[in-house]
């Protein structure tokens, strides 16, 4: 993909989630994706842990982890939504930036989060460079929970897939394969903005993070909740 393009796509999904910060938040006001907050759980994070939220959107994964006395960070690279988890949740700590580059230094945190958040990255080298960064700020030894949208198994969006891969060979679009733009829509039915996605397959997921050098990884393609999380679990 074209790197213009890319930072383009970039700027936005930042613009995109500042615009619609507020209606967002009200449709995440309480974390409800069982089979995710059960692989928290079952990560067994220690009092004292380091864990840093990538795409933190309003902070409500916090609702899971605030049984543990951990360290919490939240990051995120709409400014709006980060102005919202601080209130919702006024003694953590909550950072905007972007996880292309993540500010923080290296081998600082236990456990880093990325959920619902990796399928907004353009182009396969960005994706790669996005899990080197979480490698990058994890301790040896600490664990990344990585899930993203599996789309795959959903007929309407694997035909607009295909629909934009053909536009894709005729040169209609400069998008790669399995990249799409999915609606966000008001109470009312208005298209308020088109958020780019990119459907990962599970090879490409297990491949690039082989490739970063994690271990331990195991996969689950979860059909437990109302979206179908594929949700990745790896050690450094």
């Amino acid at each position: 993909m074209d790197k213009k393009l890319v930072q383009n796509l970039v700027t936005k999904t930042r613009d995109d989630y500042n615009k619609v910060a507020d209606h967002f938040s009200s449709t995440r006001y309480a974390f409800n994706w069982s089979r995710v907050a059960k692989t928290i759980e079952e990560l067994q994070i220690k009092p004292g842990s380091k864990v840093l939220d990538l795409g933190c959107g309003n902070g409500r994964v916090i609702d899971v982890l605030k049984k543990i006395d951990i360290e919490y960070t939240g990051l995120d690279i709409s400014e709006n939504l980060i102005k919202l988890a601080q209130k919702k949740y006024p003694k953590e700590k909550f950072v905007v930036g972007d996880l292309l580059k993540i500010p923080f230094l290296d081998n600082e945190f236990d456990y880093v989060l990325s959920l619902a958040t990796l399928h907004h990255i353009p182009s396969s080298e960005q994706r790669l460079n996005a899990l080197k960064e979480i490698y990058r700020i994890l301790k040896p030894g600490g664990t990344t929970l990585v899930t993203v949208w599996y789309f795959w198994d959903d007929p309407a969006l694997k035909k607009q897939i295909d629909q934009e891969a053909l536009a894709q060979e005729a040169g209609k679009s400069k998008l790669d394969y399995g990249d799409f733009l999915k609606p966000w829509k008001d109470s009312k039915g208005n298209t308020l903005i088109e958020r780019y996605f990119h459907a990962w397959e599970k090879s490409e997921m297990k491949d690039l993070l082989k490739n970063v050098g994690f271990t331990n990884i195991w996969l689950c393609d979860n059909k437990e909740d109302r979206n179908n999380n594929l949700i990745v679990t790896a050690q450094k």
